[in-house]
């Protein structure tokens, strides 16, 4: 994103003169950045590349990655409170639930015709009618750029819209809400954490001494609360105690199909229709929440759930989620600043952040080569019996016997210990398998 140019005034800054300059200014000043590289998408250029090949490159814009508000200064549309909310199709601002319908998309070709034709009318029917379509009065500069369509490049936004958003911002206040409600909600509450609390750790997965009381986190923490909090809460909120916080469920269990197979690193074409499939399930569940009666004046008709309707057609035409993810970008901001202001003198910053990245790359390198290995001591068999077999785990009850049966089996050759011989015990385990969501060798720590 450009940085904004102009100090916010208070008292001008909802009116719509004042967000119309401000959109003037972002597209005129990345206009400043893009006019570099503007006539090469139509002619390119030679360039040799790090393989020492000569190449002849055409700049193109295919993805814009942004939140939503970015994607409205982007696409020039006018936001929530517009007619058409939506920056990628004309989804109508009453019709966001509808999941299931297929609107109109927008496209270069007819936003540009719909802002020509404004610009012949007088000032009340050109508002009119780029309110009808939930314009604003300001030329795009994509508009301006070779084969780019910014409608079509802009792409979902998976962070802010799944954890930080639909998960965060919805679903979750909404079952802390309900589990409110339910008689006893005090003990409920404790006993849901301690669910929540008792769950194994696992390598990956964010670990929580509890939930109800968090309000804020990173998305993906957000991400780890919603599939634990499904397994947590199935026997407080039952179809009996709380008809609507067992649709919740239901709600919480579909969202967490479709963020499943958005979020896949790999996809096949049944992936991609098993989505779509989802993403009809995820509808369905969340009008029936909806319909239920309960004291909730909680409105689900919201962009970040419409913006769903688009992740699958992005998937078929850019590839998986992650090439359009806004998440790299947003986990940069912290270490950037830092670097920024601590470690440059403010001058020629980029090389200076690529030398320090470089330099916390080959720390990172040596401290994992001097880790000190942190094996258990070699111990006898007979000393692991006595100190697990006696506390009552049976898995030590004549230890030495079943272990030697084990290796006689896998090795092939036969395997005599003692309760003298010496063994070194772990405490975890990695293995490697092939993945059959990446297709890619994985480990895990059992």
């Amino acid at each position: 994103m450009v940085k904004d140019l102009i100090t916010e005034d208070s008292g001008e800054s909802n009116k719509k003169g004042y967000v119309n300059f401000k959109r003037v200014v972002w597209h005129e000043a990345l206009r400043e950045i893009l006019e570099s590289i503007r006539l090469y998408g139509q002619t390119g250029f030679y360039k040799t590349c790090g393989d020492n090949v000569l190449h002849w490159l055409f700049p193109i814009i295919l993805i814009l990655s942004a939140d939503y508000e970015e994607q409205c200064v982007m696409a020039l549309i006018r936001g929530l409170k517009g007619s058409m909310p939506c920056p990628v199709c004309l989804a109508p601002q009453l019709n966001l639930i509808d999941l299931s319908e297929t609107y109109e998309l927008r496209t270069k070709e007819l936003m540009m015709k719909i802002y020509e034709r404004a610009k012949k009318l007088n000032a009340s029917e050109k508002e009119e009618l780029l309110k009808e379509y939930g314009l604003r009065d300001v030329q795009n500069i994509f508009w301006e750029m070779f084969l780019c369509d910014p409608y079509q490049a802009l792409s979902w936004d998976g962070l802010h819209a799944h954890q930080s958003g639909l998960f965060a911002d919805h679903i979750f206040p909404e079952l802390k809400c309900l589990v409110g409600l339910l008689p006893r909600w005090k003990e409920k509450s404790k006993q849901l954490d301690r669910y929540i609390d008792e769950t194994p750790h696992w390598r990956g997965l964010n670990h929580f001494s509890e939930v109800m009381k968090v309000e804020f986190t990173d998305g993906s923490k957000f991400g780890d609360i919603a599939k634990l909090l499904l397994y947590a809460a199935y026997d407080i909120l039952t179809a009996k105690e709380s008809p609507a916080g067992y649709a919740l469920l239901k709600v919480l269990r579909s969202f967490l199909d479709l963020h499943m197979y958005a979020s896949l690193t790999l996809h096949f074409e049944s992936m991609t229709k098993a989505g779509e499939t989802a993403l009809l399930d995820f509808e369905k569940s969340l009008k029936e929440y909806s319909s239920i009666d309960i004291d909730s004046d909680k409105n689900w008709n919201f962009i970040k759930a419409h913006s769903h309707k688009h992740v699958f057609n992005d998937i078929w035409r850019k590839g998986v989620a992650r090439n359009f993810s806004t998440k790299p970008n947003e986990k940069a901001h912290r270490p950037l600043k830092d670097f920024y202001q601590l470690m440059t003198n403010f001058k020629d910053f980029g090389v200076q952040i690529d030398d320090l990245d470089d330099a916390e790359v080959e720390r990172l390198n040596l401290e994992s080569e001097d880790a000190p290995n942190k094996t258990n001591p070699p111990c006898t068999i007979g000393y692991l019996e006595s100190q697990f077999g006696h506390n009552g785990d049976s898995a030590f009850k004549n230890f030495w016997k079943r272990l030697s049966k084990a290796l006689t089996s896998m090795l092939g050759t036969h395997i005599n210990l003692g309760i003298f011989d010496e063994i070194s015990p772990y405490q975890s385990l990695r293995v490697n398998y092939e993945s059959k969501v990446s297709a890619r060798q994985m480990t895990d720590i059992i």
